[in-house]
Parts: structure tokens; C-alpha cells; sequence
């Protein structure tokens, strides 16, 4: 009797030797959360827990400091660029010479205008300079208009120009250019070189739909 409860017990003896092992090879402290714990307690935990899991252990202790600094950039870079693409003008204004009007990015819209209004009363006041990037403007509201071009507030001239690959709008975006952002001076003749480029456009616009009309 004494020996069959022998052979029945022993495989549930274990040495100390082996539960010293037992706790080395699992971390159970790595698996408690601990009373008081914040959120940041425990994303910091876990940052140090996948860091040392890729770079060897100790890597995130030894270099603390650092992946945070790193951390908190790439979250400002993050942020900035997200405000950037929301409100351009915040950090695209500026204020042309003498005494020219000052512009900016987010003026550069093509609804909520009366196009053909306001240019008139640009040209009749002599700025041409505004007369001539509402026309621009008027040009691509029309593209728009007509689902040639995908308008969105942060697009650049040139992807309009590769959305409608015709010529006459491709010069009209060079004088645009020059005046918007150069500090090219505008004047009457060259405001009647970009009207004329934008009946061009409206031409063909209105052509090509007449030849698509079955």
C-alpha cells in the first residue's frame, strides 16, 4: 500500500530546482497590472515590451530618452501636416509688394464667387492682377463644373494641368503663376491674353460636349 501511494504521489512532487526554473522561463510580473496604473503606465510598458522584443532586451531602458524625443516629433510632424492639409492658409499667407492686395491659399476658391462680377470690377479698378486670377479661377470651376478636373482646395495648378492636358490652359496656368505667386506685374494686355485663353478653354469645353451629344 505504502508503495502504490508512492507511485501514485511522486509525479506531483517537484524540487525547488525546478520551480526556480519554472519562474525564470515566465515572467509573471510582465503579466500583472499593477494597482494604480495609469494608461501612459501601461503604453509605455507595452512600448518597452515590443522595443526590446525586436532590438533585445534593455534596449528600450538604454535608450529611453530617445524613443520618446522621437515619439513625441513624429506626433508634431503628424499634427502639423493634418492642419496643413485642413488650413493651408495658416501657413501659406503672404503679403505681396507695394500696393498690391494681400493674398492667400485659401482665397484661392472657386464657390461662394460672382466670378463674372468681380472680374469686371477688378478690371474696371485697374487690378488686373485680381482680375486675372479670377478668371483663372472661373476657368477651373468650370472644369469642375463639367467633372473634367477633380477641384480640391489643396491641389497645385500643375496637377490641373495634368488632369486636362490642353495647351491653351497650360499657358493660362504659367500667367496665373507669374502673377499669383511671382510678383509678375499685371496689366490690361496681359489680362486680355488670359480672357481670350479662357474662351479658348470654354470653346473646347462646349465642343467637345456638342460632339459627345448623340
Amino acid at each position: 500500500m505504502t508503495d502504490s501511494l508512492t507511485i501514485m504521489t511522486s509525479p506531483l512532487t517537484m524540487d525547488s530546482l525546478q520551480i526556480d526554473n519554472l519562474r525564470q522561463e515566465y515572467d509573471y510580473d510582465s503579466q500583472i497590472v499593477k494597482p494604480g496604473s495609469s494608461y501612459f503606465d501601461l503604453l509605455r510598458e507595452a512600448l518597452r515590451n515590443f522595443i526590446d522584443s525586436i532590438f533585445g532586451s534593455d534596449t528600450y531602458a538604454e535608450n529611453q530618452q530617445l524613443i520618446w524625443s522621437l515619439i513625441a516629433i513624429a506626433i508634431v510632424i503628424a499634427i502639423v501636416t493634418v492642419i496643413m492639409i485642413k488650413r493651408p492658409d495658416l501657413f501659406f499667407s503672404r503679403k505681396s509688394r507695394g500696393d498690391k492686395m494681400e493674398y492667400t491659399v485659401s482665397e484661392d476658391t472657386i464657390y461662394g464667387i460672382d466670378f463674372d462680377t468681380e472680374i469686371t470690377l477688378a478690371a474696371e479698378n485697374g487690378n488686373y492682377r485680381e482680375a486675372i486670377r479670377l478668371t483663372y479661377l472661373k476657368t477651373l470651376r468650370l472644369l469642375s463644373d463639367r467633372e473634367i478636373i477633380d477641384w480640391q482646395p489643396f491641389k497645385t495648378p500643375s496637377q490641373y494641368t495634368r488632369e486636362f492636358q490642353d495647351e491653351k490652359l497650360r499657358i493660362m496656368t504659367n500667367h496665373f503663376l507669374r502673377v499669383r505667386y511671382g510678383d509678375f506685374d499685371a496689366d490690361k494686355d496681359l489680362f486680355a491674353t488670359v480672357c481670350s485663353l479662357a474662351d479658348g478653354i470654354a470653346g473646347t469645353i462646349n465642343e467637345n460636349k456638342l460632339n459627345d451629344t448623340p
